[in-house]
């Protein structure tokens, strides 16, 4: 594994007023690319979070913590990860796809765009 600055995205994000367009299209172009990877792979990650991407010194996101990962091909009604990045279907306890990832990712957007986190289990 390269070796990374002890940074995580959340750190960048927190510490930085609002990214400017042009990084949410760099930042977001890299989460992506890698959740596509992780899908194609056959991986759910089910813990999308800014604490789980890191950042090298080249501004590079490496998506990391598929330690709740599932495999696609099973549809699961296991509610695991951080209750903020939650999509309905989990907070509800419903069968859920690899689609709870991209909400997670949606909710990482708009977190770029806000520097707040977009929560749908504050009611």
């Amino acid at each position: 594994m390269q070796l990374y600055q002890p940074r995580d995205f959340h750190a960048l994000l927190v510490n930085r007023a609002p990214l400017s367009v042009a990084e949410i299209r760099f930042f977001g172009r890299q989460l992506v690319a890698g959740l596509s990877h992780i899908h194609e792979a056959g991986i759910r990650h089910c813990d999308l979070k800014p604490e789980n991407v890191l950042v090298d010194a080249g501004m590079q996101l490496k998506i990391t913590d598929l330690g709740l990962a599932e495999e696609s091909s099973v549809l699961s009604k296991r509610t695991a990860g951080t209750p903020g990045y939650w999509a309905p279907e989990v907070l509800e306890g419903k069968l859920h796809t690899d689609k709870i990832d991209v909400f997670s990712l949606g909710v990482i957007f708009h977190q770029m765009f806000s520097k707040k986190r977009l929560s749908i289990t504050d009611g």
